[in-house]
């Protein structure tokens, strides 16, 4: 087998130098300040792109240049109209900094409303790039800052070919259909009396559930105080009914006992059974509530008043389950993900268990500075306990709306649902503003272990939560009549699940839905206050959430698939996930060989004990890394490895660290490189019928890798034979990206492999472009066909004074002509000529891949290029693949 020397950073004749004479480096920048300006915010705008879930949810990492290359940026000053209602759409706007308001007017009004603001990530426009139509709203720049906007036409749309991936829901933020939702929280303020607002904030203060879960400061007491209203209670009368959330909504007020007395009525034990986990959920304390996420679980021997006998701990509740009974049965099954490392987990009740309660009647009462109500407001939760009155009492009631006002629903996780909603399929429709405010409402992350059961197919849902995947997966099973059960599909990160039912207004779910053999994490939120955001969606924007009347097997099988577009990219070769090896994922990797060595560590081929497969595995040390000052270059070496997906270009599969070394996982090419193929074989380039087709078939190949790489403006800058690996079917595919840069006009730094660097990347001061590379590989095939290169660094060590020598040459060559030995196939001359002229006459320059492509060269062979795209065109040499035996690493 070839051992491979497989893209080693640093070659004993790969040589980068960056001047460090101040004199000469001032005029360098100096003389290429607007391209690099101009190279540094196209990074910048890819870098953008792979963060708006437009693009992250539909669109191939590898299709992102393309994108950004066909975008235009331009800053808008606050108040400037973008675009009017009713006028032609001309164009697609991406938002990248600032805000946009949205507005519209309806019929013949003149008047226009907001009716939304478009934030980062947000757009506008989509539809237009898919047909000639009016906008439906007026666009304008927001007040506060420019609006910074990045723009395509029907036409670029068109032409980058992303037409194919991209689908544009409609929106109702922009449309008139639906009204836009609040987002500010208003209610009534009542005025009170210094009295009544100290009488209102020691009430909140003495309630041991809020005391558990929430700090309270003065300015959110004020806010309560300030929202609370004063009503009279007859007696008999119940303010707080159990079961009023089942068929509508959860309860919305909180009480505070001014004056009188409420008896607490309990339910029978049959009602308190719990039937599945999402009923343990429902009533678990949300981690993004406050810094304290100990369960809620007050006790009968909480702490007595000092005025009387009563139990204080159970006079704040809303008759939770279990609140009645002397003791809990937990179970380690449910966790809730706490909010900082050090935050402990709660405890829940398995799905068969059962609270220990007391025989349904009066059961507790409360009077006079007692609270209730709190935990339908906290959790979203159904009241479990009626509250009547014993006696014509005075009570403050606090509205949902208030009690939002005073406690932020942002917790220290917020950022994590934010990131995680912005993936989910069903979820594309709303604009960052929408987003936002449903994070807002999120219940928190819940952990079920391995197999837990989540939800049971035909029992009633009692929480009716909707659940988001945040890690693991959840199978959704099916128990058939005739007792067998069969698995329908199995959802992982982002999808979701229990919108089917809420959806269709079923009591119960119809199918299985229990924790993937790796446990799973998910984010909750209460069933009622999605339902009419997805009913919205499911209305206005088909093919994002599946048929609800569609066959239960069907609709599995379409959310799996929903499931796997939201995280298309990362399920593609060019999506790269960066994972710990302390989580075992190198485990799986069985060390083969050692493939080549270089300055930073070594690449080895690994195999894949699990898929079967062979990878190259590239170790490079961080502590040398950061010793030459290479930290930039290996990020983007990653970065623009994610963004490839061609045949004729290695792959990168995944990165992994540890504490010393970075790892990328490759592809593997076995059949060695190029340049051991012209030492070991020669006769493959000297005897091949007819003479130079076999240099013809190589080229052919890079010529392919550079056009991938060149549409996507990026330059790899050192092409040699040694990054031209060979595959088992003796395919060529450029490898070591770590020259490779985003280039859009011209860069300036003085980097590649001496004898193949191009004449206008030596002199002062190395302005060049993408044409560097078709230099490269006219002297590469040069060297294929002659055996050596046709510039000579006269026998000099000095590095500058060789690279002085090779420019000498490259002018000698390009005023006389270059040396042919007279072995050269003629039919190559011309080529390999056109390639080594100077910028801009050289062949690429104009016309890029299309005109080397179309050279008389490959015409006169009558060179299929789509027999080699497809991979049809036989190779001149098959190398023969001898892979050793496995043995641990």
């Amino acid at each position: 087998m070839h051992c491979l020397a497989y893209a080693p950073e640093w070659q004993a004749n790969c040589w980068r130098f960056v001047e460090s004479y101040p004199r000469r480096l001032t005029r360098a920048i100096t003389q290429g300040k607007d391209s690099f300006t101009c190279r540094e915010d196209f990074e910048e705008i890819v870098t953008f792109l792979a963060s708006v879930p437009l693009f992250k949810n539909q669109l191939p990492r590898s299709e992102l240049p393309k994108v950004a290359r066909n975008l235009k940026r331009k800053v808008w000053e606050p108040g400037a109209e973008i675009v009017k209602q009713g006028d032609l759409g001309k164009a697609f706007f991406l938002i990248m900094s600032g805000e946009a308001d949205v507005l519209t007017r309806s019929g013949d009004s003149c008047n226009s409303h907001v009716r939304a603001t478009l934030r980062k990530g947000d757009y506008f426009g989509g539809r237009t790039l898919l047909e000639e139509r009016s906008n439906v709203a007026t666009i304008r720049a927001g007040s506060e800052a420019n609006l910074v906007t990045l723009s395509m036409s029907r036409r670029a749309f068109h032409d980058t070919g992303i037409a194919k991936y991209l689908k544009f829901p409609k929106r109702a933020a922009i449309y008139n259909e639906h009204p836009a939702p609040a987002t500010s929280v208003e209610f009534k303020s009542h005025a009170k009396t210094d009295a009544e607002i100290a009488f209102i904030a020691c009430a909140v203060r003495g309630n041991a559930n809020l005391r558990a879960l929430i700090q309270t400061d003065e300015e959110q007491l004020s806010k309560i105080a300030a929202a609370a209203e004063k009503r009279v209670v007859e007696k008999g009368e119940e303010v707080a009914k159990r079961g009023e959330a089942l068929q509508g909504s959860v309860g919305d007020e909180f009480f505070i006992i001014r004056e009188g007395s409420f008896d607490i009525v309990l339910s029978s034990p049959s009602d308190l059974e719990r039937v599945s986990a999402e009923d343990i959920i429902a009533a678990k304390p949300m981690p993004n509530v406050g810094s304290n996420h100990l369960a809620l679980r007050p006790k009968l021997g909480s702490p007595k008043r000092a005025k009387d006998k009563r139990l204080r701990g159970r006079g704040h509740t809303d008759g939770a389950k279990g609140f009645a009974s002397h003791s809990l049965t937990s179970f380690k099954g449910i966790k809730e993900i706490p909010d900082s490392p050090d935050s402990p987990h709660s405890d829940g009740m398995g799905e068969d268990s059962t609270a220990s309660t007391s025989p349904m009647g009066k059961c507790e009462v409360l009077s006079d500075g007692d609270s209730f109500g709190e935990l339908s407001l906290l959790y979203n939760m159904r009241r479990e306990a009626t509250f009547r009155a014993r006696e014509r009492s005075v009570i403050y009631a606090v509205p949902r709306r208030g009690w939002e006002s005073a406690f932020s629903r942002r917790g220290p996780r917020f950022d994590e649902y934010c990131k995680l909603l912005e993936e989910v399929h069903a979820l594309e429709p709303l604009v960052s503003s929408e987003r936002y405010e449903l994070a807002c409402n999120a219940q928190g992350f819940v952990h079920f272990r391995a197999g837990e059961r989540v939800i049971t197919q035909g029992r009633v849902r009692q929480a009716r939560l909707w659940y988001v995947v945040y890690a693991g997966n959840a199978v959704m099973n099916l128990d058939r009549p005739d007792g067998t059960r069969v698995k329908l599909a199995e959802v992982g990160r982002p999808g979701c699940f229990g919108e089917r039912s809420l959806l269709r207004g079923d009591a119960a779910y119809d199918v299985n839905v229990d924790a993937g053999e790796n446990g799973m994490t998910c984010l909750t939120f209460n069933g009622e206050t999605i339902r009419v955001l997805l009913t919205r969606i499911y209305n206005d924007s088909p093919g994002f959430i599946p048929d609800i009347h569609a066959d239960i097997e069907e609709w599995c099988n379409l959310k799996a698939q929903h499931a796997e577009s939201g995280v298309a990219a990362a399920a593609m070769d060019f999506a790269i996930p960066q994972t710990s090896v302390g989580d075992r994922h190198t485990d799986k990797y069985v060390k083969l060989q050692v493939l080549g060595r270089g300055a930073y560590g070594e690449v080895y081929l690994v195999q894949d004990t699990v898929a079967k497969k062979h990878y190259a595995l590239k170790v490079m040390s961080k502590g040398h890394i950061l010793r030459s000052g290479c930290v930039r270059q290996v990020r983007w070496e990653r970065e623009l490895l994610s963004m490839v997906d061609s045949k004729f270009v290695i792959r990168l599969h995944r990165t992994l660290y540890d504490e010393q070394h970075i790892y990328m996982l490759l592809e593997a090419a076995l059949g060695g490189n190029l340049m051991e193929l012209l030492h070991t074989r020669p006769q493959v380039f000297l005897e091949d019928m007819p003479r130079g087709s076999a240099a013809s078939f190589y080229a052919a190949c890079l010529t392919a890798a550079l056009e991938y790489l060149h549409e996507r403006c990026i330059a790899h800058r050192d092409i040699k034979p040694e990054n031209a690996m060979l595959d088992e079917h003796g395919y060529a595919k450029l490898c070591d990206m770590g020259f490779a840069r985003f280039v859009l006009n011209k860069t300036n730094t003085l980097v590649g492999t001496p004898e193949y660097i191009a004449p206008e990347v030596i002199d002062i001061p190395h302005e060049h472009d993408v044409s560097v590379d078709w230099w490269a590989l006219g002297v590469m095939v040069y060297e294929l066909l002659a055996g050596q290169t046709p510039f000579h660094d006269e026998g000099i060590a000095d590095q500058m004074a060789r690279l002085l020598a090779i420019r000498r040459s490259q002018e000698d060559a390009m005023q006389d002509g270059i040396c042919f030995p007279f072995h050269f196939p003629s039919k190559s001359k011309g080529f390999v000529q056109d390639l080594l002229r100077r910028d801009p006459d050289r062949l690429g320059c104009n016309g890029g891949a299309r005109a080397v492509r179309e050279h008389d060269m490959f015409r006169l062979w009558k060179f299929d290029w789509k027999a080699l795209y497809a991979r049809k065109w036989p190779s001149p040499f098959c190398p023969a693949v001898d892979i050793p035996e496995a043995r641990h690493m």
